[in-house]
């Protein structure tokens, strides 16, 4: 299902995609790539001047928008997203910059096959919810990457750590399902390599970069600006206990972080590669 207009559940997706959450996923562009002070990892190469580029998970197209600025004016970029409704006018983009509404869970259309040297994905698993979907993500990331053993796929995610009590004030309902997603992350470089050899790919790099103090204040204001996205979803679709809920923890969340309280969380990057054939 690709949709053009806001969010609506039915797709899955439970963020909001008006102005105020395209300005979130731009500011949460800005700050991120200030973090790890690269927008590709080094170990991949972008030096030939008629290489195409995907951004899956596009959003604003903000990633690609620099990119641009980093390559060789005869690269063609394209960015795919669930919606089209964060695209800016065509007229507002680079000249080498396509942004199409595709879904990353459907059949990838043949004319995309082998097409891209590299593939990039931001943010995405963070929305998945369940192994199923996970695996679907790197079996079509594998369709979209041509057959050069150069060719390679670039993951990131933001992945909060879990958290004490010790440290925080939280109920311990939400205590609780913030440690049950964290914990994942002890075991993902594991999971990653072994459902990348699956589809012909090797985990090439692993990367962690923690959120320091001088990037906490960016990441505690994404977070609340993201929870405030999804208690706007649930009241338009009628959810209002589950807003009402998500309103009291903006509320705590608001306070601790005034008193220097914080979500410990990492940035993580890992890139796949073609093997060699």
């Amino acid at each position: 299902m690709v949709s053009s207009k806001g969010s609506n559940l039915k797709d899955g997706y439970f963020l909001g995609r008006d102005h105020k959450a395209s300005t979130r996923l731009n500011y949460q562009h800005f700050w991120t790539s200030n973090l790890i002070k690269d927008l590709l990892h080094p170990e991949i190469k972008v030096d030939r001047s008629d290489m195409c580029i995907a951004d899956v998970g596009t959003g604003t197209g903000v990633w690609l928008v620099d990119v641009a600025q980093q390559v060789p004016a005869r690269t063609k970029l394209y960015g795919f997203d669930l919606s089209s409704a964060q695209f800016p006018r065509s007229e507002w983009l680079p000249s080498n910059v396509k942004l199409i509404a595709q879904d990353a869970l459907a059949e990838v259309p043949s004319e995309w096959h082998g097409k891209f040297d590299v593939v990039n994905m931001r943010f995405v698993l963070a929305l998945v919810g369940s192994e199923a979907k996970y695996k679907k993500l790197i079996s079509n990331i594998r369709l979209l990457l041509n057959v050069s053993k150069s060719a390679a796929a670039q993951v990131a995610r933001l992945m909060q750590k879990p958290l004490a009590t010790t440290d925080y004030s939280y109920d311990a309902s939400l205590i609780s399902r913030s440690e049950s997603r964290a914990e994942s992350h002890r075991y993902f470089p594991v999971e990653a390599q072994n459902i990348a050899q699956k589809h012909d790919l090797q985990l090439l790099s692993w990367d962690e970069m923690p959120i320091g103090p001088t990037h906490q204040s960016f990441w505690n204001q994404s977070n609340l600006l993201a929870l405030e996205e999804m208690v706007a979803v649930y009241d338009q679709q009628g959810l209002g206990g589950e807003g009402d809920n998500l309103r009291q923890i903006i509320d705590r969340l608001r306070q601790e972080h005034e008193r220097g309280w914080i979500i410990k969380a990492s940035f993580f990057r890992w890139v796949l590669q073609v093997e060699s054939i």
